[in-house]
């Protein structure tokens, strides 16, 4: 009884051990998944507004760049990214970052690869063209927009 005791914490403990290691190593995989920064060039000063892809607006604390695409599963809203204005002043500068921005093409083509682990591989970062040829760079979030929920039942008298 005493000897089937000790093998049983001793079991407890290389089991406990093992699961430490275990979660260390799931955490160190999924935590160096960021591989890559996007950036993203914001430009509606030198675009004429029939022609633009995004649109940029604020509510609340919260600032968001809408592009006009739904690129990204259930396919029901725009792209939109997000940031707290009032948390967030990010980088100005008196001229264009020499960033490598990435195109249309190439950020709609790596949403579709990557689907949604996209945002899980990349920090996502836009630059804005502002008045005066100045520009601010900004670390954004996707804002997710869950589906609408029909929360009523129509009642009909027949």
């Amino acid at each position: 009884m005493i000897v089937n005791n000790i093998f049983m914490k001793i079991y407890y403990k290389i089991a406990f051990l093992l699961l430490i290691v275990i979660l260390m190593m799931n955490n160190s995989v999924f935590g160096q998944l960021k591989t890559s920064d996007i950036h993203i060039l914001a430009d509606t000063i030198n675009i004429s507004q029939n022609n633009r892809i995004l649109e940029m607006g604020k509510e609340g604390d919260l600032s968001y760049f809408s592009f006009f695409c739904r690129c990204l599963p259930p396919y029901t809203s725009y792209l939109t990214f997000g940031y707290n204005h009032k948390k967030t002043s990010g980088e100005y500068l008196k001229e264009l970052p020499k960033y490598k921005f990435v195109s249309w093409k190439e950020l709609s083509d790596s949403l579709y690869n990557e689907g949604p682990i996209f945002l899980k591989k990349h920090n996502i970062y836009i630059t804005e063209r502002l008045p005066n040829n100045t520009f601010n760079t900004i670390k954004v979030w996707l804002v997710k927009i869950p589906p609408t929920i029909n929360d009523y039942q129509i009642i009909r008298n027949n």
